[in-house]
């Protein structure tokens, strides 16, 4: 059996095991995920004139001390709320508003939130409503009509921040026609064990060099929920928060739709917690990618459109659909033809694929890591990247779920928001 395996791979020529080998390396991550921060590691360099001009030029802008209003807006946190808080009142910018919103919290947030408040270092809010919690947006929502600066901080509870933040988080506002700014998440717990070091990893390209990449060119698409910065005037324009949708990526294409531009502030680095075991992993990605699906291309599909919105942003879209979408449900497709008439030019064809994959992972990291301020802890990441393409192959089976759960509308109430926020919602 092993010789007839070896005389059937050896019996095709290059060209035909390039046509084999490219369709995973198309449908897989290898063109989208991995190409890009290569690129990116080579621009980034490039850059730094240009960054270091940029920061003379932030300085000078906050000079003028714009109001700044951070919303920490959460429920049921009381493993993290104080260190949030602690590291937010650290900042080194002194014309600061925090806001705390507590959903209708069942635990000791309210207390642990009131200690500061007591001593006026936040103002602190709390949802009692008798129909019970109203979710993130409905949250971030009162914290941002109740707020006094110019300039919006969304942030999640369990994130603490660097004390240089708001320079570089705010500072791309300088340019009036930015009305979202995305900050740099890193994973704080990357040590506790092999998922968190690979959502570590994953976050340092896919975000650390990724949205280098699409700052660029000018298409930065979102930003993260957990560190955000908005123009307040812009989002009250717009309607703030749908309730009905608990993903950033919602108020950041609405503000894109309404002629905003979104950036990237790679110096704007926060903490957070990564999820530790796979049923919570596979449960955030699931919703992640679910929201992704029904926010970019069923709510904001119109941004498809290159005779009414910016061509490299309609690109992007689409590349993004192409490789989060159609090479999703193409991929299994193709294994299962493969291995129904040429399951060991399959076996062969996964073999080159990977070893591919585990040299574009390390390379990427390598360069991730090679610009990052923490390198000297982030090190070690660059050996156990070489696994990251098992990781992502995972991954994707759970993106192929919540990819046909949302074509069906299978399963369509997101269970991280309460029934308050679906009642009058619609279905995009």
């Amino acid at each position: 059996m092993w010789a007839r395996a070896v005389s059937e791979v050896a019996a095709r020529g290059w060209w035909q095991w390039l046509l084999v080998t490219l369709p995973l390396l198309l449908l897989g991550d290898f063109l989208y995920y991995y190409v890009p921060a290569v690129l990116a590691a080579i621009l980034v360099p490039l850059r730094r004139r240009r960054e270091r001009y940029e920061e003379q030029r932030y300085r000078q802008f906050l000079s003028g001390r714009p109001r700044v209003s951070v919303i920490v807006a959460g429920r049921n946190e009381e493993a993290s709320m104080a260190n949030c808080i602690q590291s937010l009142l650290e900042q080194e910018y002194p014309n600061l508003e925090i806001i705390v919103v507590d959903d209708a919290s069942t635990d000791r947030t309210y207390p642990i939130a009131q200690q500061f408040a007591r001593r006026g270092l936040i103002r602190l809010l709390r949802n009692n409503a008798t129909a019970g919690r109203g979710g993130r947006p409905s949250a971030t929502n009162l914290g941002v009509r109740v707020s006094t600066g110019q300039f919006i901080l969304s942030v999640d509870a369990d994130t603490t921040f660097d004390r240089d933040l708001i320079l570089y988080m705010i500072g791309p506002f300088r340019d009036p026609q930015v009305g979202v700014v995305a900050g740099n998440l890193k994973v704080r717990n990357w040590r506790a064990g092999f998922l968190t070091r690979m959502q570590a990893v994953e976050y340092m390209v896919g975000i650390g060099l990724g949205k280098r990449w699409t700052d660029l060119r000018g298409v930065t698409l979102q930003a993260s929920g957990a560190l955000g910065a908005f123009r307040k005037e812009a989002v009250l324009a717009v309607g703030q928060w749908d309730s009905e949708l608990a993903e950033d990526t919602d108020i950041s294409l609405k503000l894109q739709k309404a002629g905003w531009r979104v950036r990237f502030a790679p110096k704007a680095i926060a903490l957070t917690d990564a999820p530790e075991k796979r049923r919570g992993l596979s449960r955030q990605r699931y919703r992640w990618d679910r929201g992704t699906l029904r926010t970019y291309y069923h709510k904001h599909g119109g941004l498809l459109n290159p005779f009414r919105y910016r061509l490299g942003l309609v690109f992007e879209l689409a590349v993004s659909y192409f490789f989060g979408t159609i090479a999703t449900l193409l991929y299994p497709l193709y294994m299962v033809l493969m291995l129904a008439y040429h399951p060991w030019t399959l076996f062969f064809a996964l073999l080159v694929a990977y070893l591919m994959c585990m040299g574009g992972a390390m390379a990427t990291t390598l360069a991730a890591v090679g610009i990052s301020e923490r390198r000297r802890q982030e090190w070690t990441l660059v050996a156990w990247s070489a696994l990251l393409p098992f990781y992502k192959e995972w991954l994707r089976w759970v993106r192929l779920r919540a990819t046909v759960h949302e074509m069906l509308r299978l399963h369509y109430e997101d269970v991280f928001l309460p029934d308050s926020a679906w009642r009058c919602a619609p279905r995009w």
